[in-house]
Order: C-alpha cells, then structure tokens, then sequence
C-alpha cells in the first residue's frame, strides 16, 4: 500500500507542476511578456500553503491544476476559434467537474460566452455548431472521468449538485487560537479570512 500512497502524491505533485506550466502560458497568451510569465509562474510554484499542499491534496490542487488548464483552452479557443482547443477546453473542464462537481460553473460561464459571441456575430455560421459540439463532448466526457455518473448518470449528477449546495459539515475549526463548532462561528470569521 505504500507504493500507492506513494505514487499518488507523486502524480499530484506532477500534474501541479505541469498546470505551473500552462500557468506560465497562460501568462504569456495574456501579456505577451516573457518576464511576466516567468515571474507569474515562479510566485505560483512558490507559495508555500500551495507548494506543500501539492504534495499531499488531491483534491483542491487537482482542482487548481484543471481550472489552469481549461482557463488556458478555453481562452485559446476564443482567440482561435480552433475545434482542437474547443476539445480540449471539454477535456479539461470535463476533467475539473470530475474532480469537483462546482467545475458546472466554468461549463456554464464558457457557454455563456459562446452566446454572447453569436449574439455579437451573427453572420458566424459556427457559432450554433460550436454550442452544441461543446454540450455533448462536455457531457460524454464528463461520463467518461466521473465513475460516480456511469450507474445512473442524471440522477447522480443532479444528487451530486444538491449535495454541493447543501454540504453539512460539523468539525471543529481552529479560529484565533480558539476551537469553534462549525455551525457556530464567530460573525467575523468569513471577513477575516476574506481579508487574509
């Protein structure tokens, strides 16, 4: 068991390290600034709560990875209107739903912005194609990563939804030096970590 515990923290780490790269690339598509991607990118790897959780989280840094990723397709997209990086924007937010059901939103905010892009030209024949193109691939390959959905695909994915708006969890949280139920923080909680 140890060589899979093992060799799970290691793709963890692996896939962070290849999100610092497109990271970096997403920079560079942005600013067309080398330095600035470089810098960008080294601030990234180096925060020291995102370096050790690299590590160890294979969730929220999976999460992080995917989003990186499909934030780099999706605006590559955009500017090339390129059928492969409308793919692989599916892949990648297919991928960052799996990991984490709220990866919904950025499906339905890069839908929404393939309507607004009709709406603003109409004369682009591809734009319907592409919505559609991108509903089913979005949808099978969410099938495809998400075991949970092969058994019951609608259903589950509906239940998986309503479980992430209504999560109950009842530890307790270390704030301020004290321990506080989770049900009972302080008023104040939300806006200190808000500013920090």
């Amino acid at each position: 068991y140890s060589d899979i515990f093992y060799l799970r923290h290691l793709l963890t780490n692996f896939l962070f390290l290849i999100s610092i790269v497109y990271f970096s690339k997403l920079i560079f598509e942005i600013s067309n600034n080398a330095f600035l991607s470089i810098w960008g990118s080294l601030m990234l790897y180096s925060s020291p709560r995102l370096f050790a959780h690299s590590f160890y989280n294979s969730k929220d840094v999976i999460f992080l990875a995917f989003f990186i990723i499909s934030i780099y397709y999706s605006l590559k997209f955009f500017n090339l209107k390129s059928k492969k990086y409308l793919i692989l924007s599916c892949l990648s937010l297919s991928m960052l739903t799996a990991v984490r059901v709220i990866g919904v939103y950025f499906f339905l905010i890069f839908l929404l912005l393939l309507f607004i892009e009709i709406l603003e030209n109409r004369k682009n024949k591809t734009g319907p194609i592409d919505v559609i193109m991108f509903v089913i691939l979005f949808f099978s390959f969410t099938y495809i990563f998400w075991p949970f959905l092969w058994e019951n695909p609608f259903g589950n994915f509906i239940y998986a939804i309503s479980s992430m708006s209504n999560y109950n969890w009842s530890g307790d949280v270390f704030y301020l030096g004290n321990y506080h139920h989770s049900h009972f923080l302080p008023w104040h909680y939300s806006l200190t970590w808000i500013l920090i």
